[in-house]
């Protein structure tokens, strides 16, 4: 499939740029009981663990320019945001060029998307599937306080209410959820097959069951 991107987005807005400064600040401090979590959050508490341009941005653009990104054209604003975006600021801010080319998505001269980044604190070689899959449902709670800061500002024209959380452990939390669900219901359908089979080769239904509870059981030890 190709990707979609809303004609709707609009960071330059002060209803959106205040969007995306909470989500940043949300991030820093949402907890995460999940078993999977370290030190009680979803965010890793390292420094350095958020990449959040828009603050940093926003100092970058005020130094140049004497006024605020709410205080400017959106012309301006989008023209600032692409040079601050090919801009080696690291020394100044900590966000190298490569860092700003992911989070401030230009695509064809335009705007499409943006991106806050985070280290979570989640075990991701210690922690069961079961307890990753919790602790994705904090980052989706996180999302949903995001979308619903962004409709109380009425920021949800500007397509800010469409956060959404994305990492590679979900992507490994997925299959590893598939091949359990795929197991259990292969399980299902194989003890009727086999039972079935035995009953009609054996004609004896007592000695059918008997099979199949002693494969259940190996199956079980096994696991």
């Amino acid at each position: 499939g190709g990707v979609r991107f809303s004609d709707q987005f609009d960071l330059f807005p002060e209803a959106a740029q205040q969007t995306f400064n909470f989500a940043c600040d949300a991030a820093r401090t949402f907890a995460c009981a999940a078993s999977a979590c370290s030190f009680g959050a979803l965010m890793h508490p390292s420094p350095g663990a958020i990449k959040c341009f828009l603050p940093r941005f926003q100092s970058w653009f005020f130094a140049r320019n004497n006024v605020t990104t709410t205080q400017t054209t959106r012309e301006v604003f989008l023209s600032e945001l692409m040079a601050y975006r090919a801009a080696d600021t690291e020394a100044g801010d900590g966000l190298s060029r490569a860092d700003k080319l992911a989070l401030i998505g230009f695509v064809g001269g335009e705007l499409r998307y943006v991106r806050v980044d985070f280290h979570t604190s989640i075990k991701t070689d210690e922690a069961t599937t079961a307890a990753k899959a919790e602790a994705r449902k904090a980052a989706d709670r996180l999302a949903d306080t995001i979308n619903a800061f962004a409709r109380s500002v009425g920021a949800e024209r500007f397509s800010m209410a469409a956060t959404f959380s994305a990492s590679s452990v979900w992507v490994g939390v997925e299959a590893e959820l598939g091949i359990v669900a795929g197991f259990y219901r292969g399980l299902v359908v194989c003890f009727p097959v086999a039972f079935v089979v035995l009953l009609l080769s054996t004609q004896n239904v007592v000695l059918s069951l008997l099979a199949v509870w002693t494969i259940f059981f190996i199956v079980a030890a096994v696991l």
